[in-house]
């Protein structure tokens, strides 16, 4: 009689991966089912591969001890750039992979920079100085809305503006 080995599980949790400090960072649980799709103890150890399309798992090969229904060790997704995740899982001893998929979702601004250029200036009133706004991510790198320009009105308390109209941040 062979011994089939279970089928196995895999999801990532979260499936919509926000950045904090410049990293996306998800959970990869692996299970053992049964014929019914339901989490079952392993019958034998399993060592399992691990892969993924935008990140990296770690660590990249797991082990469901025999009796376990999952690896004792967790398992992380990182990655440091925004974009759609796939995991994948397989056993050395079948051709059967199974996948799961997340979302690196784009880093949001967080703040806004706003820097005068030349720092210190002659007040005679002719002498331009300009204003840089930038919109910042929670690591401070450049980030903007994906769906929607900003609108920032920029005042002074010595000097004039122009142009007087709000700035549009894309």
């Amino acid at each position: 009689m062979t011994v089939v080995p279970p089928q196995l599980g895999i999801e990532v949790i979260p499936t919509d991966v926000h950045p904090r400090a410049g990293r996306w960072v998800a959970d990869v649980w692996l299970v053992t089912l049964n014929a019914r799709g339901e989490p079952a103890p392993s019958s034998m150890d399993l060592p399992v591969n691990l892969a993924a399309t935008v990140g990296t798992v770690n660590p990249v090969r797991s082990l469901i001890a025999a009796g376990s229904v999952r690896p004792a060790s967790p398992i992380q997704l990182v990655a440091d750039r925004s974009g759609a995740e796939k995991v994948w899982a397989w056993l050395d001893t079948s051709a059967r992979t199974v996948s799961a998929e997340a979302v690196y979702k784009e880093a949001l601004p967080w703040k806004l920079r706003v820097v005068a250029y030349p720092v210190k200036a002659v007040n005679s009133g002719k002498n331009p100085v300009r204003i840089t706004v930038m919109l910042l991510d929670d690591t401070n790198l450049p980030a903007s809305f994906p769906d929607r320009e900003l609108e920032v009105t920029v005042t002074s308390s010595l000097g004039t503006i122009e142009p007087k109209a709000p700035v549009h941040i894309a």
